[in-house]
């Protein structure tokens, strides 16, 4: 500790292990979202571990406080700002539908 001094500038490299990859993904385990409404949200209630964001990813689609979470990974190389929010594919159940509706390309 008597050998540290705040003033000297390291000249010192930083040596990697063979198996360590310079150019990796640095948001591999990261999601942006956007929740579609317009009240403030608890972030601090949201989900923080690689667990936690597979089984979003895995889950479907979510909803928090009412208003549903449209999340998406992103893309290696890709800035999180600019990764679209727009759409989202869901599933609806519309009782009584007439028969004539009732098809795929419907």
């Amino acid at each position: 500790m008597a050998d540290l001094n705040i003033d000297e500038e390291e000249n010192g490299e930083f040596m990697f292990d063979d198996d360590v990859e310079e150019h990796v993904n640095k948001y591999e385990l990261c999601l942006v979202g956007r929740f579609l409404t317009e009240k403030n949200i608890n972030t601090r209630a949201m989900f923080y571990h690689r667990e936690d964001m597979l089984w979003v990813c895995n889950g479907g689609h979510w909803s928090f406080d009412n208003a549903m979470l449209i999340t998406s990974q992103i893309p290696s190389g890709e800035d999180p700002l600019k990764v679209p929010l727009w759409f989202i594919e869901i599933w609806i159940q519309i009782h009584d539908l007439p028969t004539v509706f009732m098809s795929e390309s419907v």
